[in-house]
């Protein structure tokens, strides 16, 4: 998430470029696919606990989504570096679809649901102006045949 918003930050600085100008594309895939899981989410499935992501003052498993929005006191140049904030300012975020199956399954295990019922569920809990690709693979090679640039962020 950070490359994809300092790329645009210095496109703005070096050559003026608004950041409304330029489109930046997140792929969310693999083990990063809770990251695009809101809130409500997190708390009900542990997904702080099953990440291993602590909050920064309580020091325990956090039961919101550290990547949706910055806490109140970030300081106002790191604040913009959210999803929420990412999304709101042009950025496009693709999903994988058969990482997010491991968000469909732990709907499934806890309420005893079937796989479709589970997805609608887990639907439920994705961040609003995500788009689920059948895979990540899937969302890069669109994105570079659509004439993006492809980086390596993991």
């Amino acid at each position: 998430m950070f490359r994809a918003i300092i790329w645009r930050e210095n496109y703005k600085t070096i050559y003026g470029t608004p950041i409304e100008e330029l489109s930046s594309v997140l792929v969310i895939r693999h083990a990063a696919i809770a990251m695009v899981m809101n809130d409500a989410f997190w708390a009900e499935y542990k997904l702080g606990k099953v990440e291993k992501i602590k909050d920064q003052k309580t020091k325990k498993w956090t039961e919101v989504n550290p990547f949706r929005v910055a806490p109140a006191d970030t300081p106002p140049q790191w604040a913009g570096y959210t999803l929420e904030a990412f999304l709101k300012s042009g950025g496009i975020i693709l999903g994988c679809n058969m990482a997010f199956g491991q968000m469909v399954g732990m709907v499934a295990e806890k309420h005893k649901l079937k796989q479709d019922e589970a997805r609608t569920k887990a639907l439920e809990g994705l961040i609003p102006g995500v788009i689920l690709q059948p895979s990540g693979v899937f969302a890069v090679m669109r994105a570079q045949q659509a004439g993006c640039s492809y980086m390596v962020a993991s």
